[in-house]
């Protein structure tokens, strides 16, 4: 699960990682202190689902989370789904986001 459909590159540019941040990381575990999560995809459903890129890591970090935690996904408006007409995937294990934000602003989401 890599690409969203639907969703092209720009021309001339390659796939690349996101420049990670410097300076000392917290162990996932920290996530348990977090009142808010701000986790990356690359889609989010209306429905709370959440498309990362396919490595878990976010999926086994939010493990630790809270349950009262609010987890926003951050993504493009383009990559906000209607999950009553195209939901994304959902896996036993998979955290849904409680909200997601746009560069337009945020939306909290009622299950």
């Amino acid at each position: 699960m890599g690409r969203v459909p639907g969703r092209r590159r720009p021309a001339g540019t390659r796939p690349r990682a996101a420049p990670e941040p410097g300076g000392p990381t917290l162990p996932a575990e920290a996530l348990a202190d977090a009142d808010v999560i701000v986790a990356p995809a690359l889609a989010v459903d209306t429905a709370g689902g959440r498309l990362g890129q396919g490595g878990g890591w976010y999926d086994r970090a939010l493990e630790h989370a809270r349950p009262d935690a609010l987890v926003v996904g951050v993504v493009f408006p383009e990559e906000v789904r209607d999950a009553t007409v195209d939901p994304l995937p959902h896996e036993p294990h998979d955290r849904r986001v409680d909200a997601y934000a746009t560069p337009q602003g945020w939306v909290p989401l009622t299950s």
